[in-house]
């Protein structure tokens, strides 16, 4: 829907030369709505006596997403610099997105009492998740200046089953006015919940990357260069509708409108136990009672996260990069000041930009780490007079290390050339 007052019957400017840019004027660009409908329910049962307890826990949802995008009437916009064209933007517009994604959990936590001096708790989650895309409202549902309508059949679609578990061991062991307990904690869960978002809708063939969505999977706005232009603002004499240099247009993106040329996936990636995002935990902590009113506790804990991803240029590969060194300016934020080397993996004159894109696991090309680990340990004592003291320290370490996969897949993980944020 148009914003009531908004000026759509021109071309929309943006300058990146004016003092606060990105200046934007002459009319609106990019405009849509965003109709969503989160459809829960729930249940649940317990069971309870005196050593035990037993909850029993259902889940449910249908969640429905449908996205209409518009553009300015000539579905053209332009970039400037300090008043000069430099780059126009065709839009196919109108443009439709429709994501739906179901899911089922189950989940059954408990604690037992075993004799007097342990108690056993635990929990078993269970998560299946699918995900999928209508043939209506997916595509353009009209002609417009660029191409006539385009419309994909039905597809999808995702499924992910994943369990989460967890279980906690605590030991009491009385010894006169002394009390140690121990307790354990592992457990392995999705990181991701299931929603129109990520991995759930990353391979709807109608995403076009904005609105900050993944992509883009189906490119409907390319940047040709402007050449030649004069400076003040007018009309291209270039043939738009040819992606090839013409007139005053460098050469568009050949994948404009192009629905060969939509990012692939692994079919892994779509369906599978633990097939997203997963995050697993472990603790164990050991407290005891020293003295009277006093207490101290050292604890271990452990984090890691796996299934990453990455977009991989079909058409470039390693060989394609060479390495460059430029020096960081001199600016009193920088570390130290700036002024010191910073490395990036560019391009080699001549190699093709076009962009073919897998989408697939990371570790399809190496490790791919990303852990932490810390210890804590926190003392409390009760004092006279109803004084609390309480004190502790914690210390920890992160690793991140993609090494391995940047390697292989330079264009992902370089930022000056990455295809994907």
């Amino acid at each position: 829907m148009r914003p009531p007052g908004a000026i759509t019957n021109l071309e929309q400017v943006t300058d990146f030369g004016r003092p606060a840019p990105p200046f934007q004027y002459r009319a609106l660009d990019d405009f849509f709505n965003n109709y969503q409908s989160p459809n829960v329910w729930r249940a649940s049962a317990s069971y309870v006596t005196g050593a035990h307890n037993m909850k029993f826990g259902y889940q449910g949802a249908y969640l429905i997403e449908e996205i209409e995008g518009y553009a300015d009437d000539p579905q053209l916009t332009y970039t400037f610099f300090g008043g000069v064209p430099v780059s126009l933007t065709q839009r196919i517009a109108p443009w439709d997105i429709s994501n739906r994604t179901m899911y089922s959990a189950f989940l059954c936590p408990g604690s037992m009492d075993v004799g007097k001096r342990l108690t056993l708790q635990g929990a078993v989650r269970y998560d299946r998740a699918w995900s999928w895309f209508p043939a209506d409202h997916n595509g353009a549902p009209v002609a417009n200046l660029w191409s006539g309508p385009i419309s994909f059949p039905r597809s999808g679609r995702r499924q992910c089953l994943q369990r989460h578990h967890a279980a906690n061991g605590h030991g009491v062991r009385p010894v006169r006015e002394r009390q140690d307990v121990v307790q354990g904690e592992p457990g392995r869960m999705l990181l991701q919940n299931a929603s129109n978002q990520e991995n759930y809708t990353i391979s709807n063939p109608t995403l076009d990357g904005r609105n900050g969505r993944r992509g883009p999977t189906f490119q409907v706005a390319p940047d040709p260069k402007l050449v030649g232009c004069e400076r003040q603002f007018r009309s291209p004499t270039a043939i738009c509708t040819n992606q090839a240099a013409n007139g005053e247009c460098g050469a568009g993106s050949p994948n404009f409108a192009n629905p060969l040329a939509l990012t692939q996936f692994n079919p892994d990636v779509l369906k599978g136990w633990g097939s997203g995002h997963t995050i697993g935990s472990s603790a164990l902590r050991f407290s005891r009672r020293s003295c009277t009113r006093t207490s101290i506790e050292v604890g271990y804990s452990r984090r890691w996260f796996g299934n990453f991803f990455v977009y991989d240029n079909q058409l470039i590969g390693p060989n394609d990069f060479q390495p460059i060194t430029v020096t960081a300016p001199n600016i009193a934020t920088l570390p130290n000041g700036g002024g010191f080397p910073v490395d990036y993996n560019m391009l080699k004159p001549g190699t093709p930009t076009t962009v073919q894109d897998l989408y697939t696991f990371a570790n399809d090309y190496g490790d791919y780490n990303v852990h932490w680990q810390g210890v804590d340990v926190t003392l409390n004592a009760r004092l006279k007079n109803g004084f609390v003291f309480q004190g502790g320290t914690s210390t920890g370490r992160g690793v991140t290390d993609f090494c391995q996969v940047a390697a292989q897949v330079p264009n992902c993980f370089n930022r000056r050339w990455s295809t994907r944020r």
